[in-house]
């Protein structure tokens, strides 16, 4: 494709751009949303646990849910960040081409 002075191709350029800006506002979405969910979540989860599975399995069932909810948010908001900027790129690349 369009080689820079570097040897690096823009699309290599662009697609490390997309995935690192992707990975911090996965990282920011799940600072800031992984304690609320939590928070509102929590206590179900562990007197659920405690109430089928005994008393020694709500503080790992806490903590697993709190492992469970921070990934997923996290997987779930880096791959919506990369589907907006690549959808960005596509529709800025098709208006430089017309």
């Amino acid at each position: 494709m369009f080689k820079s002075q570097g040897g690096r191709s823009q699309r290599s350029a662009l697609n490390t751009f997309i995935v690192f800006t992707s990975l911090g506002g996965g990282l920011f979405f799940t600072f800031l949303l992984a304690p609320l969910i939590y928070g509102a979540t929590a206590g179900w989860i562990t007197d659920f646990a405690v109430e089928h599975y005994g008393s020694a399995m709500g503080g790992f069932t806490g903590f697993m849910w709190g492992l469970l909810i921070s990934v997923t948010l996290f997987g779930s908001a880096s791959a919506a960040f990369v589907t907006l900027l690549k959808s960005a790129a596509l529709a800025v690349g098709s208006r430089l081409t017309l």
